[in-house]
């Protein structure tokens, strides 16, 4: 395994949170991903992508998966807290439009309470995601 290069404090600790701590790991996230994470920044970026090409390695490059302003990121090897997972798989398969695992995590009584907005009510209106909801 290699170990991370010299990316900063901030960057270092916020992928170690999500347990990232090689440069294994590093490889299977794409740019977009790594940028959305709070303290990693571009110029972590460029120091990741650099010490992955002297590897002869690249970033994942994820073409497929649909374009979104976030991203839910956590250990997904930790699966002792199943509100938390629930909330990661919905969170996911709303963003990704995710029809049928929406259909599969959600009740006639979910409900979604949006502080300052309408809240989300239901099983049909938290399978449909919106800005309008």
């Amino acid at each position: 395994m290699t170990t991370l290069p010299n990316i900063g404090k901030p960057a270092t600790n916020a992928l170690e949170s999500i347990g990232i701590t090689t440069l294994e790991q590093v490889r299977l996230l794409d740019k977009a991903t790594l940028l959305k994470i709070h303290g990693v920044g571009p110029k972590a970026v460029t120091i990741l992508e650099k010490a992955l090409t002297d590897h002869n390695w690249t970033f994942f490059k994820n073409d497929s998966a649909p374009k979104t302003d976030f991203a839910v990121i956590c250990l997904l090897s930790c699966d002792n807290a199943p509100k938390r997972r629930m909330i990661r798989d919905y969170l996911i398969a709303a963003a990704s439009g995710n029809q049928s695992l929406l259909n599969s995590l959600l009740t006639d009584s979910f409900r979604w309470i949006i502080p300052g907005k309408e809240s989300i009510t239901g099983k049909r209106r938290g399978c449909v995601w919106n800005s309008h909801n």
